[in-house]
């Protein structure tokens, strides 16, 4: 079961009483003044919006023009373009009559954000490529996300940011900062935490089986300090990624 929570700054996980024991969310700081002179509620086209109480950057995905294109691996292999290199693990199973994808995404977005993102995508089964759909509405799923960096690369993985749980085809959340480096195979200072709820215990467990397959490891209590492990009870399945790449040049 979930509860609302009033704002982002107080978020709260709520989930079955089994999950709250298992996980519990790491939360950024409630307030940071804003250091950055962008104004991107100008910048329409990228869609940007700005959290004035968590002092970060994020894309609208219920009213964004990305929501158009859909996604597929040629955007990976284009990214280095505009100066943004990342991580990225693409989780595919079926479900419910339908091919899904849940890509997760963490690295430098060009020359003022580092960041991560979480997307859902659909196809039909059997479809061709690599290229899938923006989840439909009705497809949404709920979750949570935390982007923690270790900027002084001493270890020390700070929350710079916490995305409210609610409904997503797409999470993302940015802060000002530069850490760009073509030469990194993985983006270790970076680290994602997330947790979603899938439609149902079925479908969490074709994700995880999948997830696994990745080379994530199931733990029976997630510790936010163990890289690339997850947790699920029932719908819900908490993970920490950090050095699982599977990112295309």
């Amino acid at each position: 079961m979930t509860t609302a929570v009033s704002t982002a700054a107080e978020l709260t996980t709520f989930v079955n009483a089994k999950f709250s024991e298992v996980f519990t969310m790491p939360k950024a700081p409630k307030y940071i003044p804003p250091d950055s002179k962008i104004d991107f509620d100008k910048a329409k086209i990228a869609s940007y919006k700005y959290d004035p109480e968590g002092n970060y950057y994020y894309t609208d995905d219920k009213a964004c023009w990305q929501s158009n294109f859909g996604f597929n691996e040629a955007y990976d292999r284009l990214a280095v373009v505009g100066v943004i290199y990342y991580d990225t693990v693409r989780t595919k199973f079926t479900y419910g009559g339908k091919e899904w994808l849940i890509q997760i995404w963490k690295g430098q977005y060009g020359y003022y954000f580092v960041g991560g993102e979480v997307g859902v995508y659909t196809r039909p089964i059997g479809k061709k490529g690599t290229g899938y759909s923006c989840a439909a509405k009705e497809d949404w799923l709920k979750m949570e996300m935390t982007f923690l960096w270790d900027e002084t690369k001493t270890g020390n993985y700070e929350p710079e940011l916490t995305r409210p749980y609610t409904e997503y085809w797409w999470c993302t959340g940015f802060v000002v900062g530069f850490e760009a480096d073509e030469s990194l195979v993985t983006r270790e200072q970076f680290r994602l935490i997330s947790h979603i709820t899938f439609k149902d215990t079925e479908m969490a467990n074709a994700f995880c089986k999948a997830f696994e397959a990745n080379g994530f490891k199931r733990v029976a209590k997630l510790n936010n300090n163990v890289k690339d492990t997850f947790v699920q009870v029932g719908p819900d399945v908490a993970f920490v990624w950090q050095s699982i790449n599977q990112h295309i040049i």
